[in-house]
């Protein structure tokens, strides 16, 4: 990941994202795919599949 860098942009007062704005599966998806965890597999508790992220998306632009 490249340090330094923030993702999205906040409104005039730094109170809301304007642009990308990250929930909080978004977040932990992004920390999976930095410790190389696969963010879409899930986890069985029995037979019942558990999405690991709750079906977050990382921010790739994070990685490049």
């Amino acid at each position: 990941m490249k340090i330094g860098q923030a993702v999205g942009d906040p409104d005039e007062l730094a109170k809301k994202p304007v642009g990308l704005a990250m929930s909080v599966p978004d977040v932990h998806a992004t920390i999976c795919c930095a410790l190389g965890i696969n963010p879409a597999k899930n986890l069985y508790d029995g037979p019942r599949p558990v999405p690991i992220t709750d079906r977050g998306e990382p921010a790739r632009q994070l990685f490049s």
